[in-house]
């Protein structure tokens, strides 16, 4: 049996209106177990809909970095989960969404 790994997202499960604050955590490329995993910015992010979410971009060069809080569109979202734990050893579910690029909403206007 094929294991769910990412699911499609649907504009109106973010909300129409996006934010990200210009607060980013850049995470290099890593290799263990000789397992590459690529790098990737990761952006505190939040909406009408949805209060605080991560969004994370894999190719830095399409990830612009903030200056100040900012509305964006995602390119080409898609939701998945990633398992953490907290202090007491249980296993959290966190959702991320994981973008192709993000547009400032901003420099879409002026052209």
């Amino acid at each position: 049996m094929a294991e769910i790994t990412t699911l499609a997202l649907k504009p109106e499960f973010l909300g129409k209106e996006i934010f990200i604050s210009r607060e980013v955590r850049d995470v290099p490329a890593q290799s263990r177990f000789g397992q590459t995993t690529a790098g990737y910015r990761e952006y505190a992010a939040s909406s009408s809909v949805q209060p605080a979410f991560v969004i994370r971009v894999e190719k830095m060069k399409n990830a612009p970095k903030p200056t100040q809080r900012v509305q964006v569109r995602l390119l080409d979202p898609k939701l998945y989960y990633t398992t953490e734990r907290n202090a007491n050893r249980r296993a959290l579910d966190i959702p991320i969404v994981l973008a192709a690029a993000l547009e400032f909403a901003d420099e879409k206007e002026k052209k």
